[in-house]
């Protein structure tokens, strides 16, 4: 480092000194330099420092006592001559005092800690800090860097001198750098040496005797700078200079002071003296850590009476609404941002709701929060909207604090909401807060009303230019969404009482009845309604009356809630005689309210002058009050059926045709009418459909589109048309498709379905369209339902529309067409028409298609596929011809993939067609659908393998000729996939011993070119100096030949042709290549190569097997390192080559993994590699391998139980064995023996044990899989499970008391304490959640199932189904004790929703509880909050227990 430091200078060597005496005077002198011109003194210094041959005693005590001198004398100087920003200074020091060795540094610390104890370091440190702020980026970073090693050295040795007073002082320098705006290098010096002197501050803080005086120092001097760093503080995550400001301002004495005096206090002026800016965001904190110290400190802030701590709760729950209540008013009183003060209030209410600090008792309490809540309601309807959604979010703070406070203001605060965007989080959470309060307390009734109310008032500020806003606005907006209304129409099915049905049901007609009076001009009181029925009244004049925008919107909305409301009611649940009331009730409103509305509004005159604006009004109201009767009239619960009326039917058929009516009303018109054609009431149906039809055929739908069902959006004439007629064809072919079958003429058929293919039939392709746009459009099409297909009229339909859309592709001499294909190509090709026809059956289930229909579609789309081929060699090919290629070919493959489809001369004909090497995939077309064209022949020639027989050996040496390599090596395409797919379908399809001598001998000849051409191509390829990307894809490409090639060679077992081993050359070469040239897929690669060792070693002899065993680890292991993702693993595990292996091959794999894995320097990456490797290999057993897989297994728990550092260290190994362990258990429980379940309880013993270590992270999987263990031989092995009883229950003992969650607010000992009582694989800071604690419950109800043993060669039903209910009875004891200690911690929680979820578990426990065991444990084994714990649980056991009656 001297060198380094040196060629700073000038070498100038005369001029230095040259004895120690001579460098004292120089560094004493007191000019600098000390010779006028000569040198300064710190090179002088640097000079001696590195100079070898001046020597003398002391010499590093003696120039770093000259630089801390210097650095304390000279502090004050301006920055320019100041040394402590002089760099040379700090490298010097550093140089002195950093030693590498250990006996170094014990040399230095002797007589650095008597200079620093002579020499202060604090005055120096704050020196240093406040001057960095003022300096250039730059230059703080390069003080930074040389200040920050000195300073981790000397301040550790220094700190314990420094008292309080100036620590505190140090304290505060600090501040001042936190917030610097440097670079990241230059940030992270900052944080280090903050934290460093924030904990030292906060450890002698604890210990000081003076606290007040501190705090009182702080508030002062300090308060202001602590302020302005603490959102920085919580970004940067310096928590110890936060905690050293916090736990200074509140002092024992201090909060003393708050508690008594909350709002004249000196904190709370002090505060208010502050910039309102400065303040804001703190205070949210503030009134955290106030909280936190008044709960640590309560026992001293408040005296304890002698009868419980109740008291106590109430005086910490006051003195921090004080304090919250003083907060607040700070933030009332600050002059900033409107959404800065409203944030500021949201967070500080925030901590009152997390903390649960409300009590309803308190009054004091309840009252401020009510005034302030009030306060917060008055601002909100004061905002203008687009503004209020934060004061919302406040508003739903009053309300999750508890929704009384926020209950008087509900009718204040629903109109807000009512206007406010779907997209509101503030706005939804309201309403399912006020829902959620009303459906608890059983008041749903009054919610509604309270939302009607709010409608009206809505309504009634809307005019004639903004009616159309508003009313899709509120629609639209959160209290009409789909989610919500269908959580609305649950709670009122679950939740309205049957006493309450009757009056809701008047209340929403009362309101209904109030505002149709308001439309018809009539004023009627709700009793006079309710008398309609017993005497006769004149009906009102609607067709006079004139009807305002805010009458008819506030109809809409009332329509809309009640058509949520009615059909939800629970009436099912009233006596006959109050149900038929109920169902009175509804006619009287169709009669007296629905019925006169389409009466006046069907036959209102549309086409008066200056008439636009009344006209839709009264389609709005035409259009609710037919929503309404069309809710009421779907509701099976209900039985409503509207009154019949021929006339009014007869107005909506002539509205069908009309083109000024409201396209809103037209669709509800359709439903209305489709409604009583379903209820048999309307006669002419087909005169419907027809109109229906006519509705939707003169508007383009060609192109792709969707509807979301909501059908206020259409309400304009002059936009919506388009969408109306998606959404009529939308209903047609979801709702009403029955009726449209059974009612609808031949011709009305043929055009529904017409308009069904119109979007993919008539110009609109599918690559021209985005796939999502696809996707939605198929959504709202029911071709993918079989309930579409059930219907004989329509299926008849989209059948003749499909063969009339195919019509013009000729097969009747298909074999000719095929022949002739590239010289004649159909330049004139309907290609949309049929494009749409292959569209639609990609949907279609091929159970519902006809024999011959399908059959014939598929030759068609032979022919049609052939066609598009040539029209692609005459010209490039586009999207459009690929995406329609991959359509036809796709129904191609699942059609083949069902049975025979072609005769024996067509499938020469297509085998012939579909391995003709000109269809090669366009090297300028990367969409060409490779993939789904590799299907397709893959099923046709299995197919064809399957269907065999001696006559067809002609065809057979077709394709065998038709893949035949000609030349060697092997080139890339289209034929070397073709030769892949021929043999792999050949070896899954059918046997050597089916085909004739001629095709064995074909197919053998064909296995020796290809194989010589492969291995030529394979080795071109790895001898090359790179890959690329190109590259690799082939390789790959080549290795998956091989491996096929290799399983061939197995299929032909009569063939006696040596395989090359490749593996090991190809892994070297891949490794050599993936350290010269990254790249993204190789992955694939490493997969390859992984199955080329597999597929070699199922070829090797009994010989051979032990030393190809070790290729193939070795290979597995080195892929392995290399590729990270589990991609390899999958692969591997997931493969069914492993039941290819020879018995004797694969147990010496198997015996070599133990041997591997035993050895102690196998790491633990090595070991989770062995055992993934090991579950594959079980997974996929050769059969015939059962001892040898329980060999396997007893040897890999050996291993597991004495290896106890893989379970305590490592999640990633913990987690595969026991994922090995539950695999065994789960899928091979008659495999174990009796000592393997001993060593299973012990390596889950190891795994469930304390530890002094644990991981950043909860592992919720190693729990689930240990249970899983346990449960597994529960279920299974109960045989071997009974002599272990007592291990057993030790575990589930452990299990249940990892339950407990750590408690808030509690010290580092503490928390330590709570910590070292689980497993390394728990983080306290993350419980296990109520997933996990509901599979422990069904583990230990599993205990009382019955069960039959899991043994090799036993059934079910020979065997006695018995459980473990009566032998862990005495058992059991033990693990609700542990139960009860979880539950009486003092350090921990086991909150109310978890012992929801243990509780059917723990009830399973006392049922196995005999009543003497319960004695003893309620006289010996707990104390008295345990007994008090067990009683309510046994309380809670007994409340549910059945007693046989009833």
């Amino acid at each position: 480092m001297i060198e380094r430091l040196v060629p700073l200078f000038p070498s100038m060597r005369q001029d230095f000194p040259s004895t120690s005496q001579d460098l004292i005077r120089a560094l004493k002198a007191p000019a600098d330099p000390p010779s006028g011109h000569g040198h300064s003194k710190i090179r002088m210094a640097f000079q001696a420092w590195s100079e070898s041959t001046l020597y003398f005693p002391n010499k590093d005590q003696v120039i770093a006592d000259w630089v801390l001198t210097r650095f304390l004398k000279e502090k004050d100087k301006p920055s320019s001559s100041n040394p402590l920003l002089d760099i040379n200074h700090w490298r010097l020091l550093s140089s002195i005092i950093s030693c590498s060795d250990p006996e170094g540094s014990r040399r230095v610390k002797a007589w650095l800690t008597p200079l620093l104890n002579r020499t202060p370091l604090a005055p120096i440190l704050i020196a240093i800090l406040n001057q960095i702020p003022r300096l250039p980026t730059e230059i703080q970073t390069s003080v930074l860097t040389s200040f920050t090693p000195c300073f981790s050295i000397l301040w550790p040795l220094a700190k314990h001198k420094i008292n309080v007073e100036t620590l505190l002082e140090c304290f505060s320098a600090t501040l001042k750098i936190v917030c610097l705006n440097g670079n990241q290098t230059s940030s992270k010096l900052c944080i280090t040496v903050c934290s460093t002197v924030a904990s030292t501050y906060l450890s002698a803080l604890t210990r000081a005797s003076n606290r007040k005086k501190l705090s009182s120092t702080f508030l002062s001097s300090h308060l202001e700078p602590w302020l302005r760093c603490v959102p920085a503080l919580h970004r940067s995550g310096l928590n110890d200079l936060y905690a050293a400001g916090a736990e200074t301002l509140f002092a024992p004495e201090t909060l003393r002071q708050l508690v008594d005096d909350p709002v004249s206090n000196t904190l709370i002026q002090a505060l208010s003296r502050i910039d309102s800016a400065v303040v804001l965001p703190s205070l949210p904190a503030l009134l955290d850590s106030f909280h936190d110290f008044v709960i640590c400190n309560r026992t001293g802030l408040f005296p304890r009476p002698q009868q419980g701590t109740d008291i106590i709760a109430d005086h910490v729950r006051e003195s921090i609404i004080g304090f919250y209540n003083a907060c607040d008013g700070l933030i009332c009183a600050s002059r900033i941002a409107a959404s800065d003060v409203w944030d500021s209030r949201l967070r500080s209410l925030s901590i009152i709701e997390r903390k649960n600090v409300f009590s309803g008792a308190q009054q004091r309490f309840k009252l401020i929060l009510s005034d302030k809540c009030r306060l917060t309601v008055d601002e909100l309807r004061s905002q203008t909207i687009g503004t209020p959604e934060v004061i919302l979010k406040v508003i739903c703070c009053f309300a999750r604090i508890d929704f009384d406070l926020v209950s008087p203001h509900v009718p204040s605060v629903l109109p807000v909401v009512a206007k406010l965007p779907s997209s509101s989080k503030a706005a939804a959470e309201f309403l399912d807060l006020g829902a959620d309060y009303h459906r608890k307390s059983r008041t749903l009734p009054a919610y509604f009303s309270m939302i009607l109310d709010a409608l009206g008032q809505t309504s009634d500020s809307i005019s004639s230019s903004d009616s159309y806003d508003t009313y899709t606005a509120v629609l639209e907006g959160p209290m009409f969404e789909d989610s919500r209304a269908q959580k609305l129409r649950k709670t009122l099915r679950g939740f309205v009482t049957p006493g309450q049905c009757l009056g809701f049901l008047a209340q929403t007609r009362s309101t209904l009845g109030r505002v149709y009076s308001g439309i018809s001009g009539q004023q009627s009181s709700p009793g006079a309604e309710k008398s309609a029925r017993s005497r006769k009244r004149r009906e009102p004049d609607l067709e006079s009356s004139i009807c305002s925008p805010a009458k008819a919107i506030n109809f809409a909305f009332v329509c809309s809630v009640i058509a949520i409301v009615w059909p939800s009611l629970p009436l099912h649940s009233l006596v006959d005689e109050s149900r038929l009331e109920a169902l009175n009730e509804i006619k009287d409103v169709d009669k007296d309210i629905i019925v006169p509305i389409l009466s006046t509004g069907l036959k209102r005159k549309r086409n008066e002058e200056g008439s636009a604006s009344r006209s839709w009004l009264w389609d709005v109201i035409t259009s609710s009050a037919l929503r309404l009767r069309y809710a009421l009239s779907v509701c099976t619960s209900l039985n409503f059926q509207p009154i019949h009326d021929t006339k009014t039917e007869s107005r909506m058929l002539r509205l069908l045709e009309s083109s000024d009516v409201l396209p809103e009303l037209k669709l509800e018109i359709g439903q209305s009418l489709l409604t009583s054609a379903s209820l048999g009431s309307l006669r002419d149906v087909e005169k419907l459909v027809g109109k229906l039809l006519s509705c939707i055929e003169p508007v383009d739908i060609s192109s792709l589109a969707t509807w979301d069902s909501k059908t206020f959006k259409l309400s304009r004439r002059d936009k919506n048309a388009r969408q109306s007629s998606i959404a009529l064809l939308y209903i047609l072919s979801h709702r009403w498709l029955p009726t449209l079958s059974g009612g609808a003429t031949a011709e009305d058929l043929k055009r529904f379905v017409r308009l069904l293919f119109s979007p993919l039939c008539e110009g609109c392709s599918v690559e021209e369209s985005s796939t999502q746009e696809t996707e939605n459009f198929m959504a709202i099409m029911p071709f993918r339902f079989p309930a579409f297909w059930e219907l004989p009229e329509l299926r008849t339909a989209v059948l003749n529309y499909m063969s009339e859309g195919t019509s013009h592709l000729d097969v009747t001499d298909m074999v000719k067409t095929l022949e002739t294909l590239p010289q004649s190509p159909n330049l004139s090709l309907d290609i949309h028409g049929v494009q749409g026809v292959y569209a639609i059956l990609r949907y279609t289930p091929m159970e519902y298609l006809p024999k011959s229909v399908r059959i014939d579609l598929t030759k068609k789309a032979v022919v049609f596929d052939g066609q598009l081929m040539s029209m692609s060699k005459q010209e490039p090919p586009r999207g459009h011809l690929t995406g329609v290629l991959s359509l036809s070919r796709e129904y191609i493959g699942r059609s083949l993939a069902q049975s025979m489809v072609f005769d024996r001369a067509e499938t020469d004909a297509v085998t012939k067609y579909f391995l003709d090497p000109r269809w090669d995939t366009p090297a300028d077309c990367p969409t060409f659908p490779s993939a789904v064209t590799e299907e397709m022949i893959r099923a046709h020639l299995s197919t064809v393998f399957k269907s065999y027989r001696p006559d067809d050996e002609l065809g057979m040496l077709t394709i065998i000729e038709s893949v035949q390599v000609t030349a060697a090596p092997l080139q890339h395409g289209l034929r070397q996939r073709l030769l892949t797919i021929v043999l792999d379908t050949v070896t899954r399809s059918s046997q050597i011993s089916r085909f004739s001598p001629r095709v064995c001998q074909g197919l053998r000849s064909l296995f020796s070119s290809a194989l010589r051409a492969t291995k030529e191509q394979i080795l071109r390829s790895i001898s090359t100096s790179t890959l690329g990307e190109e590259g690799i894809a082939l390789l790959a490409t080549d290795l998956k030949l091989w491996c096929t090639l290799i399983s061939f060679r197995a299929w032909i077992s009569d063939f006696d042709l040596p395989i090359p081993r490749l593996a090991v050359v190809v892994t070297k070469a891949i490794l050599s290549f993936e350290k010269a040239e990254p790249a993204s897929s190789w992955s694939t690669l490493h997969n390859r190569a992984a199955l080329v060792s597999l597929s070699e070693l199922s070829t090797v002899s009994a010989d051979e097997a032990q030393q190809a065993s070790e290729i193939f680890l070795t290979i597995y292991l080195s892929l392995c390192h290399v590729n990270k993702a589990a991609g390899l693993d999958d692969l591997v595990g997931n493969s069914m080559r492993f039941r290819s292996l020879p018995v004797y091959v694969f147990e010496t794999v198997l015996n070599k993994i133990s041997e591997f894995s035993s050895e102690t320097a196998t790491s633990i990456v090595d070991m989770v590699s062995m055992v993934r490797l090991s579950q594959a290999l079980l997974r996929n057993a050769p059969e015939g391998t059962m001892k040898v897989t329980q060999k396997h297994t007893t040897n890999f728990l050996n291993l597991f139980s004495n290896r106890q550092c893989l379970l305590c260290t490592d999640i990633s190994a913990s987690l595969e064995i026991c994922r090995f362990i539950s695999n065994v258990c789960t899928e091979w429980p008659a495999a174990l023996q009796p000592g393997d379940v001993m060593l299973t309880w012990t390596i889950i013993s190891g795994l469930l044990s304390d530890s002094e270590n644990h991981d950043s992270a909860t592992s919720t999987d190693i729990f689930r899989e240990v249970v899983g263990i346990a449960g597994a031989l529960i279920r299974h092995r109960r045989d071997l499970v009974l002599p272990g009883l007592p291990h057993l229950s030790m575990i589930l003992q452990r299990l249940v008391t990892m339950i407990r969650a750590i408690r808030p607010g509690l010290g580092a000992k503490q928390a330590r304490t709570v910590a070292n009582s689980f497993p390394f694989w728990v983080n306290v800071r993350e419980p296990l959640g109520n997933p996990e604690v509901k599979v422990l419950s069904r583990l230990l109800v599993s205990l009382t199932t019955k069960t039959a043993v899991r043994l090799v060669g036993s059934t079910q039903e020979n065997q006695k189904m018995e459980s473990l209910a009566r032998p862990f009875g005495k058992h059991s004891s033990y693990v609700l004790v542990a139960y009860v200690q979880a539950m009486s911690d003092p350090l921990c929680v086991v909150y109310a929703a978890t012992r929801k979820e243990l509780y059917p578990g723990l009830f399973a426990l006392c049922d196995m509880l005999s009543d003497h065991d319960r004695e003893a444990l309620m006289l010996s084994a707990l104390d008295g909050s345990g007994k008090a714990t067990m009683k309510t649980l046994w309380n809670d056991y007994k409340k549910q227990k059945y007693v046989g009656q009833g």
